[in-house]
């Protein structure tokens, strides 16, 4: 049975704005160790905020992100939250092309598949290579100043695999993943979302669905925003509860507070502090559930939707 959050998109839209106006329990907050250690693989700033931004307004969040194309080292403030980015390209540690595209976002060490891009709206000239320059690359488990991680997000175009590859040893410390992956390859020889699919799984992650996701128009169609193919998504992953319970009720907090801050999945955050309290801890989630409780009763005022 489908939930009403996905059946009825005026409650869904109206419960989120109530929960987001409502303060986490002291007693939820206080419980959470500091900071949240966030680790950002390919970190080149856009018009649009960072995906973990939500959560530097609330908690003391650590953010050590990696961008070939930043000029040097930088470091910001936003919140809580303090964010330093390091001029670095991450991979299997030998020299790689890095194919810088007309839209920066999208460039990659990975060659753009030009025969699979004709075939959309907008996508050849944003992935049009203006530059090819030879950068070292760096193994993310030899990154000395990463020494912890709660949040790994990463998003290179199509690289994704390359990275994780070599930094399972960040990964068994991680309890969240967000991954871009494509359902087409817009870059030759690239992982589909299947491959990175099975290589999280066989490290202990669960799927649990997608942040975001992006269509592109077939160029055959007349206007490029008319509806089109499915080609990339944010996808989200959780340790397992057997990774988690190993990692200790600090890790579980931490993942909860990514989940009802980032992944705003009001599930996925109930049932890891339903993980935190068997474990031993101080009982939590009836403080969650009674905000949530909250939740429902404003949205209830205000769609007059029981």
């Amino acid at each position: 049975m489908m939930s009403r959050f996905a059946t009825d998109p005026i409650f869904a839209s109206a419960y989120e704005g109530a929960l987001l106006g409502l303060l986490l329990p002291g007693a939820i907050v206080r419980a959470v160790p500091a900071p949240i250690q966030v680790i950002d693989v390919g970190a080149l700033r856009t018009n649009e905020r960072d995906v973990y931004e939500p959560l530097g307004q609330y908690h003391s969040v650590s953010v050590l992100g990696f961008e070939p194309q930043a000029a040097a080292t930088e470091t910001i403030n936003i919140g809580k939250m303090t964010r330093t980015v390091l001029p670095l390209a991450l991979g299997n540690g030998e020299p790689v092309k890095l194919h810088q595209t007309r839209f920066p976002a999208a460039s990659s060490t990975r060659h753009p598949n030009s025969a699979v891009l004709s075939s959309f709206h907008a996508l050849p000239e944003m992935l049009d290579v203006e530059a090819v320059s030879t950068i070292p690359t760096v193994r993310l488990d030899d990154v000395p100043e990463i020494s912890d991680c709660d949040l790994l997000k990463i998003d290179v175009q199509g690289a994704e695999l390359d990275v994780l590859r070599h930094g399972q040893r960040v990964l068994c410390n991680a309890t969240v993943v967000i991954a871009e992956a494509e359902f087409v390859p817009l870059y030759e020889g690239q992982p589909l979302f299947a491959d990175l699919d099975i290589f999280m799984r066989g490290l202990g992650f669960r799927f649990i669905g997608f942040l975001a996701v992006g269509c592109n128009a077939w160029r055959a169609a007349p206007f490029g925003d008319h509806p089109g193919y499915l080609t990339w998504a944010d996808a989200v992953y959780v340790a397992s509860d057997e990774r988690l319970k190993e990692l200790g009720s600090g890790k579980i907090l931490k993942a909860f507070l990514i989940a009802h801050h980032i992944l705003r999945n009001n599930g996925c955050a109930a049932h890891l502090l339903a993980l935190h309290d068997a474990a031993g801890g101080p009982a939590l989630l009836p403080h969650y559930n009674a905000l949530l409780h909250m939740a429902r009763d404003v949205t209830t005022r205000v769609t007059g939707k029981p």
